[in-house]
């Protein structure tokens, strides 16, 4: 895991986009927290960069031109579904339509004095998060270190088992699919049909009719028929969701 933080301030006010990043950068060396915080001044600009660069946390004003905060999160949730996002704003109205796009918190412009004590928060619960499920240490016959948030879906081939990950590269590793399966099984992943395993942060949609899951790169993958195995599917998705909620 990087010990740095990456953060992400977006804000068509460039002013008070300063202005957040110097009072990140003042609470987080104040705890020792080394974080790479990146500016952005249009909802479009952020989306084009995190699809490109994984972050960590998402600071962002709501009201902006072009593409407001609320669109931003939902493309940028397409490549990192489980994005951390604090929204700030002037207009305070906004407040109940923000939980809609599941933020952490909502601070508002008037009384900024509380994104510190927010932020820290925020951060120690995704180094809580990140300690327990997205890296694993897969004891196979040999030692494979994986990070879930990085695995779409595993495939076996022989002896062999494909990673394939989210910037499409595929890590090779020997092992059975049982074995790892029973390792990653409390870490969001299901056994989709024999030799495929997916991760639940990157389902876009299960179709039962056409026995495909549609993956948020819009890969499909091909799934069993028998009815109990997909009702543990959908169990097992519908509460790795209910539980990755910020």
């Amino acid at each position: 895991m990087s010990d740095i933080l990456k953060i992400a301030v977006c804000d068509d006010d460039k002013k008070f986009a300063d202005r957040i990043t110097r009072q990140i950068k003042e609470i987080t060396l104040s705890k020792g927290i080394l974080c790479d915080i990146t500016n952005f001044y249009d909802g479009i600009e952020l989306v084009s960069y995190c699809k490109k660069h994984n972050t960590d946390i998402f600071i962002l004003d709501i009201d902006m031109p072009v593409m407001n905060g609320f669109e931003a999160v939902d493309e940028l949730r397409k490549s990192q579904p489980e994005i951390a996002v604090i929204f700030i704003t002037a207009h305070n109205e906004f407040a109940y339509q923000a939980y809609d796009y599941q933020p952490f918190w909502f601070v508002s412009k008037s009384d900024l004095c509380k994104l510190g004590e927010v932020l820290l928060k925020l951060i120690n619960k995704i180094n809580l998060h990140r300690a327990e499920n997205n890296f694993i240490v897969l004891k196979l016959n040999n030692i494979v270190h994986i990070n879930a948030a990085e695995i779409m879906y595993l495939k076996s081939e022989r002896n062999y088992i494909n990673a394939y990950k989210v910037n499409g590269e595929v890590f090779k590793f020997r092992g059975a699919m049982k074995d790892t399966y029973e390792q990653l099984e409390d870490k969001g992943f299901i056994y989709v049909i024999r030799g495929c395993i997916v991760n639940c942060r990157y389902i876009e949609k299960i179709d039962k009719r056409k026995n495909i899951i549609l993956m948020k790169n819009n890969d499909r993958i091909h799934i069993t028929s028998d009815a109990e195995a997909i009702r543990k599917i959908d169990a097992v998705y519908g509460k790795f969701m209910r539980e990755s909620r910020w």
